[in-house]
């Protein structure tokens, strides 16, 4: 159930539909594609970080 988690609010990952689960002192950025039946991770970023930095980065 990949699609439980909530959209990322800012700018162009939302409309990207990345998502964000967080576990432990990370957060896992990823999307989910429905056709193929498969769910990409985007990054693994630590949950002090500035997520939008590390985010426009990769």
């Amino acid at each position: 159930m990949p699609n439980r988690h909530i959209l990322v609010q800012e700018g162009p990952w939302r409309s990207r539909g990345v998502r964000r689960m967080n576990v432990k002192n990370f957060i896992i950025y990823y999307r989910v594609d429905e056709a193929q039946m498969q769910v990409y991770i985007l990054n693994v970023i630590y949950n002090k970080r500035d997520q939008l930095r590390a985010l426009s980065k990769s």
